[in-house]
């Protein structure tokens, strides 16, 4: 096989570069492109594909191989935005405190450390706030339930204790069900 920008020429087997410009692979004829570079996709004038590579148009997109001004994939923390229930293939900066909203920039559904999801009626929203617990590391799905405590704190595991499943300071006297917890 050939390396990036080059094709096979099936008569001699030898690797013939690419007449393109950030052109990973063409076919039999060099002048036209199959699979341009990252940052890079097609040139579609009139719905058509010119097979040359043009550098992606749009801010913050992480993939626009099939089409250099429609983003297939934004970057981590931006999500699509989407006008009257249709996607623009534009991406947005994600909402506050979220880590993941690539499919649509207003609703999150992955929380940054530290955040879970506001919940209305036991459905979530999509917006991040705080963990209820200070000392809580991750509550990804609910606000109000912890799943992993920060460095140094354990769940408190006592059913009759008025901290029960909260994050205390271990103080050596008390059970623990995290990882490392001695």
């Amino acid at each position: 096989s050939c390396k990036l920008g080059f094709h096979k020429d099936i008569n001699t087997g030898q690797c013939i570069s690419c007449n393109q410009l950030y052109c990973d692979n063409c076919n039999r004829n060099v002048n036209e492109c199959i699979e341009c570079s990252s940052g890079y996709g097609f040139l579609i004038e009139n719905d058509i594909n010119l097979h040359t590579c043009s550098k992606c148009s749009v801010d913050h997109c992480f993939d626009c191989k099939m089409n250099s001004k429609a983003c297939k994939q934004c970057e981590n923390g931006y999500g699509f935005i989407w006008k009257n229930g249709v996607n623009t293939h534009m991406c947005e900066l994600c909402p506050d405190n979220c880590k993941n909203c690539s499919f649509d920039s207003t609703i999150c559904f992955e929380c940054q450390p530290g955040y879970g999801f506001l919940k209305e009626n036991s459905k979530s929203t999509g917006k991040c706030v705080p963990c209820d617990d200070i000392n809580c590391e991750k509550c990804q799905t609910d606000k109000t339930e912890c799943t992993r405590c920060k460095d140094n704190f354990f769940f408190d595991i006592r059913k009759q204790s008025s901290t029960y499943g909260q994050c205390l300071p271990h103080e050596g006297n008390v059970d623990c069900v995290v990882d490392g917890c001695q």
